[in-house]
């Protein structure tokens, strides 16, 4: 692809920003039962949170999980590294998924 196309000045310009190989992912956590979280349910979506954010990247968000309205869920956002490919992020992913045991 020519250097004058405007996806690779768009590639260029992302690249030469701070960051920017370093994205947000929201991890969301609920109860298989439906009910609301417990206090201890948000300490462990925290700690969680801690377990699978990579060392060395900036905190992305709130430092503490933000709840639903209606109390049933909570997200927080965890920083990764973006690969190059598409199969790169996928594993990103699946590691993180790993990582994000349920809470008991």
């Amino acid at each position: 692809m020519p250097a004058s196309a405007e996806s690779a000045r768009v590639a260029a310009e992302l690249a030469a920003r701070p960051g920017a190989d370093v994205q947000p992912v929201l991890l969301v956590a609920t109860r298989a039962d439906g009910a609301a979280l417990t206090t201890a349910d948000e300490r462990a979506l925290a700690d969680v949170t801690a377990t699978v954010t990579p060392s060395g990247l900036p905190r992305v968000g709130p430092p503490a999980p933000t709840m639903a309205g209606d109390g049933r869920a909570a997200y927080t956002l965890v920083p990764v590294r973006v690969g190059a490919e598409n199969s790169d992020n996928v594993a990103t992913i699946t590691d993180l998924r790993e990582g994000a045991t349920p809470a008991r």
